[in-house]
């Protein structure tokens, strides 16, 4: 029984009662079987559209926030290395956070690869973008931090 409730979470709960909904309602009441199976295909397509979106607007945030930290640590007071290296806790903290939630969210090995190079990809977008619109040191302090932003699954 121990086995049964650690493996059966809520999600997995859910699918098995949907599948065998799905193939013994057709058998047991036949003229409902095809409205049925279009109204839960109408539902997990609004489903996997809304996570997507959910996941897109959870990037954004994190971008964001670390946008606004590498801003407040390059433009700062200090020694140049100082606000470097702070840039760069600032660029580990963030993808330690879209590691996390690409392990958390994905659904296997490809797509939680999917997922965090797909954080990567947006703070890259980000951070060039925010290069390319600064000059002088904070310009190059920028263009160094991009370079750290590797794919590193």
């Amino acid at each position: 029984m121990a086995l049964f409730d650690e493996t059966m979470t809520p999600e997995i709960g859910a699918g098995v009662a949907l599948t065998a909904a799905m193939i013994l309602l057709p058998r047991v009441a036949p003229n409902v079987g095809g409205p049925l199976r279009s109204i839960v295909k109408a539902g997990l397509t609004l489903f996997l559209e809304s996570e997507t979106e959910l996941d897109g607007e959870l990037i954004n945030s994190l971008v964001e926030t670390t946008m606004k930290e590498l801003t407040s640590a390059l433009s700062g007071p200090g020694p140049e290395d100082e606000k470097q290296q702070a840039a760069h806790a600032t660029i580990r903290h963030f993808k330690h956070k879209a590691r996390t939630r690409a392990r958390q969210w994905g659904w296997d090995d490809a797509d939680r690869s999917t997922r965090y190079h797909r954080h990567l990809r947006k703070l890259h977008r980000a951070v060039a973008h925010k290069r390319d619109r600064t000059s002088g040191p904070t310009a190059r302090a920028l263009d160094n931090v991009a370079g750290t932003i590797t794919e590193d699954w």
